[in-house]
């Protein structure tokens, strides 16, 4: 059995699936490429491995796969950031332009999942427009597709009250979402002797001044015994300002219909620790953007010409959070839309 490692970028391109010699396999670009048949592709597509059967873009002979830009059908794959970068919000917003009945204000990041195209997952606020409604947490699904046109797939309202009222004194939403050292640290040491159930902090959903700070976090949530189910709670904590920390509440996150624990799947592949796959404005000269990606010690691999992306790479492998706090530094320049890891799947043909 042959193993076949291919490093993903972050759109598909059906269009430029390739005719090459039969049995062919070469260097482009400093890509691998492989051939398989178009047979051999609609297999892998019916075992769920790809997003486009044989005849999507290839009508007979050979399929050339190039390294980076193909993506792979799976779950929801869980945000590394939950913040809500440039594009997560327009995408949000194009979605919601003509929505109508309740105001609807997005909180967090979630998940995305590819399919033909992508789903996008947000956690959100949302009030219908009468007066004195009361507000509370939803989940929404968002299709963008491969033309970048989107539309809402659903809203899953849940039972939960938001708390956050923009007063003074009160609670009001967190600018961004991500889960800091110093909020983790709180989280950490109020969860100490909690047993029974883990929780793994997703994002800061609202925050209060008191005499120190109160935090409500968007947690995974999962009871302690092999197999069971990964849910969505809210967690609330107190943190002092002598550095002490405890929980005050904890709130699973119930869908309004069923009243069920609403369960979470994602999956978690691997990715570079070295690459990012980076979206850029339509304005930004080549040149700016060299400048940017030499700042910060990058070289480009790829440029996805036409689509205002760009692979690029650090000269050694980093780890997590240096992936991490590369993603924040290349998007707090207005030429970069929006940076992502580079996923790596291994498939075995």
């Amino acid at each position: 059995m042959r193993k076949v490692v291919y490093t993903l970028g972050a759109v598909m391109l059906a269009g430029m699936l390739t005719c090459p010699v039969p049995g062919h396999a070469e260097e482009k670009q400093d890509l691998q490429t492989v051939s398989i048949s178009a047979e051999e592709l609609s297999d892998l597509v019916t075992g769920g491995k790809y997003l486009y059967s044989a005849t999507d873009g290839i009508e007979t002979g050979e399929a050339e796969l190039i390294t980076g830009q193909l993506e792979l059908v799976g779950g929801f794959q869980k945000a590394k950031s939950p913040n809500l970068t440039k594009a997560r919000k327009k995408i949000f917003k194009k979605a919601f332009k003509k929505y109508v009945g309740s105001e609807v204000t997005p909180v967090a990041y979630l998940a995305s999942q590819v399919v033909a195209g992508t789903n996008h997952l947000y956690l959100c606020r949302i009030k219908a427009v009468v007066p004195d409604a009361t507000e509370y947490y939803c989940i929404v699904s968002i299709y963008e597709d491969l033309k970048g046109k989107v539309s809402i797939n659903e809203i899953i309202d849940t039972n939960v009250e938001t708390n956050i009222n923009e007063l003074p004194g009160g609670w009001f939403q967190s600018s961004k979402p991500k889960v800091t050292k110093s909020i983790k640290k709180a989280f950490n040491k109020a969860m100490n002797n909690l047993d029974g159930v883990s929780y793994t902090p997703l994002a800061v959903l609202s925050e209060q001044v008191v005499a120190g700070m109160n935090y409500c976090i968007l947690c995974e949530s999962q009871v302690v015994y092999p197999g069971a189910p990964v849910n969505y709670s809210l967690v609330y904590i107190y943190k002092g300002l002598d550095g002490s920390a405890e929980i005050t509440d904890i709130v699973p996150l119930t869908d309004n219909t069923s009243d069920d624990v609403i369960e979470v799947n994602p999956v978690e592949p691997e990715y570079s620790l070295n690459t990012v796959i980076v979206s850029v404005s339509e304005d930004a000269s080549k040149k700016q953007l060299k400048k940017i990606f030499k700042k910060l010690g990058l070289s480009i691999l790829y440029d996805y010409d036409g689509l205002n992306m760009y692979a690029v790479s650090l000269a050694e492998d980093t780890d997590a959070e240096g992936i991490t706090e590369l993603i924040e530094k290349l998007e707090a320049y207005d030429e970069i839309l929006m940076a992502e890891r580079d996923y790596i799947y291994h498939l075995d043909d």
